[in-house]
């Protein structure tokens, strides 16, 4: 349940992200604020046990809940840039994910991304071009049962808790070692982690993770 701080800043997040999107103002005062008193979760890249778990999860798997965590995990796409995504922005043959929107977690309505950096082109890699080879479609990519985009929210409450007890499952068949309290975001810092160990340019990464600053 959201408290007042939440509430007054998800209101700030939706007037500030309309006058961005209006082009009344340049850049998001708001972006990078959270209530007073929220608690930081610590974020980490994935283990090498645990990329094979996902891995073999993903490559098996057919459900939105797979596609989702693969956009991720192979492009470092953020959870609402994810969200965000028609299937016009997917350009399988073209091997590229034009990034161009977000879901706004409060309001659940498609925004501007979190950064103007964040419109970005990722390259595909071949395993999520397999992932994608078949499937089309109109509209958004995930989408509920009334056509509208799916919310950050529901897609944790229906997605996240199923697939990790894939990888969980995964990990027991291979004899992998699979910490606790694995989120969305992980995937996006070993995106990031296997850029640098590929030796992958900073300033290049920085353009396919969407951030302002190397």
């Amino acid at each position: 349940r959201m408290n007042d701080a939440q509430v007054v800043l998800g209101v700030l997040h939706s007037i500030f992200g309309a006058a961005l999107a209006d082009g009344i103002i340049e850049r998001d005062p708001t972006a990078r604020l959270a209530p007073v008193g929220k608690p930081q979760v610590s974020r980490r890249a994935l283990t090498l046990d645990e990329r094979k778990a996902l891995e073999a999860v993903l490559q098996s798997g057919r459900k939105p809940r797979h596609l989702f965590a693969a956009l991720l995990y192979y492009c470092g796409l953020r959870a609402s840039e994810a969200l965000g995504l028609r299937w016009e922005d997917v350009d399988v043959k073209g091997a590229v994910v034009h990034v161009r929107r977000s879901i706004d977690g409060y309001t659940g309505l498609p925004s501007t991304t979190k950064t103007s950096a964040g419109v970005r082109d990722v390259p595909m890699p071949p395993q999520l071009a397999e992932l994608l080879r078949g499937r089309v479609g109109i509209g958004w990519i995930f989408s509920g049962r009334d056509g509208e985009p799916m919310g950050y929210n529901d897609c944790v409450s229906y997605w996240w808790k199923p697939l990790m007890e894939e990888v969980r499952e995964a990990g027991k068949r291979m004899k992998l070692e699979i910490g606790d309290g694995i989120t969305p975001h992980y995937l996006r810092h070993t995106y990031a982690s296997i850029l640098y160990a590929s030796g992958v340019d900073v300033v290049q990464a920085q353009r396919w993770l969407g951030h302002e600053s190397i």
